[in-house]
């Protein structure tokens, strides 16, 4: 359970499973108000995630990608109940002692409160309640209602730690199956606190817009522009998606900006305006699926109305999957809605990226972002 204090949207979670497959099917079910009040009534839950993912193994965080997750928001002050399962008896969690009550607040924030809670005995099924469980995982989630009144225009190699963050919650996990009595108490948890400058609150909405996950072809990176129109409230891009074919592999990824549109800057990233905002690893899902960065490694990037914004993305492999685009189709861009535009741009085929580009190459991926409402 998770009562936010100021408002939050959850993009997504993280769990702990000793498995390493790569077909684990993973539902994520969530209500309003305590999951004691609806534990066996499948009916008063909503589905927000029903996907596969691969397991990282014991003592590492197995993510789902926010690209199907259905984010979901919680208001001040109430309290949303959340149901992970698995389609096999291969998610951890830990032990409380029988003292420690369900609801017992174990791990918070200043946005967020995640309680003490129970383990369910059978796959997929709204049965066989196990209590007091401590649920193993991180909550990925953006502070809502929250934009900045005068936004960063640059970004240094050091960021500003952004306003998204992970409650983790890990501490000795036990076996795969509910036991009957506690072992020993589990540690106290690590708590990443968000650090939020001087802002003002509006409403906002949470968007996310794709390209296209078709691949095709492919190198080490991909060049675009995204586009505020103008006359709208801009964009904060939150996070992105990106396209490998290369399931469980360790993939280090690169993430540069530049104020401006990126061919005026394709002599190298060491010149021209390009600033580093992510360098992080990241594991591949699979062909034709987002691979998503983990958002507390993605310091948001503003894009005011009227704004372009050149972007490169690539790995220091070849294992960016792209498509090509011939002038001919009289695509305007890759993709668009109302408020931001994101064009067809380039391939890389070198890293680190010095100059050498292929007209033509669109993108394969997914942009997140925020704007402001009216």
């Amino acid at each position: 359970e998770m009562p936010g204090f100021g408002g939050i949207v959850v993009t997504s979670i993280d769990f702990h499973t000793d498995s390493t497959s790569d077909d684990i099917g993973v539902r994520v079910y969530t209500c309003q108000g305590s999951f004691m009040n609806h534990a066996y009534d499948s009916k008063a839950w909503k589905l927000v995630a029903d996907t596969k993912v691969t397991g990282r193994g014991a003592f590492k965080k197995t993510g789902i990608v926010e690209s199907v997750f259905d984010q979901v928001y919680i208001p001040a002050e109430q309290v949303q109940a959340f149901y992970v399962s698995l389609d096999r008896p291969n998610l951890l969690y830990s032990d409380v002692p029988e003292t420690v009550v369900v609801r017992k607040v174990w791990s918070q924030s200043e946005d967020v409160e995640v309680t003490v809670g129970a383990g369910l005995g059978y796959s997929m099924e709204f049965t066989g309640l196990q209590e007091p469980r401590l649920w193993n995982g991180s909550i990925r989630y953006s502070v809502a209602d929250i934009v900045t009144t005068a936004p960063t225009p640059r970004f240094t190699r050091g960021p500003t730690p952004p306003p998204f963050s992970a409650v983790v919650v890990t501490s000795n996990p036990t076996g795969r199956t509910p036991t009957a009595s506690p072992t020993s108490r589990p540690t106290k948890a690590v708590i990443v606190t968000p650090t939020v400058p001087s802002q003002i609150t509006w409403p906002v909405v949470y968007r996310s817009l794709a390209t296209t996950f078709a691949g095709g072809n492919g190198s080490f990176g991909n060049l675009f522009n995204l586009i505020a129109p103008s006359g709208k409230g801009g964009i904060t891009v939150t996070n992105l998606d990106l396209h490998t074919d290369h399931p469980g592999k360790d993939l280090q990824v690169e993430v540069w900006t530049r104020n401006g549109p990126f061919e005026e800057g394709t002599q190298s990233v060491q010149c021209c305006g390009w600033t580093l905002l992510v360098r992080t690893t990241v594991v591949g899902v699979a062909r034709h699926e987002p691979t998503s960065i983990p958002s507390n490694e993605f310091p948001p990037v503003n894009v005011q109305p009227g704004e372009t914004r050149g972007f490169l993305v690539t790995f220091d492999t070849d294992d960016m999957r792209y498509t090509n685009y011939e002038e001919n189709e009289d695509l305007q861009y890759a993709a668009n809605d109302d408020l931001v535009q994101i064009t067809v741009g380039a391939g890389v085929s070198e890293y680190p990226f010095r100059g050498r580009i292929v007209p033509n190459r669109m993108w394969n991926g997914r942009v997140f972002y925020r704007s402001p409402i009216g």
